[in-house]
């Protein structure tokens, strides 16, 4: 654990093929993905992510997550970022990337692509909800510009916090991209 921010396993598998690494948005905590091992597969495990009180600063977090995935998240690994959480994890994926661990997808949801953003070299998938007055389809599409990898926009139900209101039609998504990746 470090001073910024660390992860909770709601359901340990430690046998899984695959970690997903999921951030809340500002203001959330690990919690805010409490639900979401019992809707995926065994072989998936989810590692939330929880804050520091008072860690409100991208960069640093971003920073911290790169060293806490380095050291305690066995590869392969994929990336979920809601709201704030997706700039922490796109800046995290860079970082990973150029230490040559990066992960094999990177889900954004519920936010544009932050000014000057650098690319990613994995596969980038966008998430929004149809009634998300924050963050439209626009606003979505424009992680495209940061995809290196490939980009995916997927529209689900629901409005802001449609990652736990409709958190069926979110894993959905996630996992159709998933399995999309190159097995071995």
């Amino acid at each position: 654990m470090n001073d910024h921010l660390w992860t909770r396993v709601h359901r340990p598998r430690p046998g899984a093929a695959l970690r997903l690494v999921a951030l809340p948005p500002a203001g959330e905590s690990a919690a805010f993905f409490r639900f979401w091992p019992g809707l995926l597969p065994d072989d998936i495990e989810v590692r939330a992510v929880q804050y520091a009180d008072g860690a409100d600063d991208p960069a640093r977090l971003a920073a911290a997550l790169r060293e806490l995935v380095g050291e305690r998240v066995p590869a392969p690994y994929a990336l979920f970022g809601h709201g704030f959480g997706a700039a922490v994890a796109h800046a995290a994926a860079r970082g990973l990337e150029d230490a040559g661990s990066g992960p094999v997808h990177l889900f954004v949801s519920g936010s544009p692509a932050p000014e000057g953003a650098g690319p990613v070299r994995c596969p980038v998938t966008a998430i929004v909800g149809e009634r998300d007055p924050a963050a439209g389809r626009a606003d979505a599409r424009s992680w495209e510009a940061v995809a290196g990898g490939g980009f995916r926009l997927r529209i689900v139900p629901g409005g802001p916090a449609y990652p736990s209101t409709e958190r069926h039609a979110v894993i959905d998504q996630v996992l159709r991209d998933l399995h999309r990746l190159p097995s071995g």
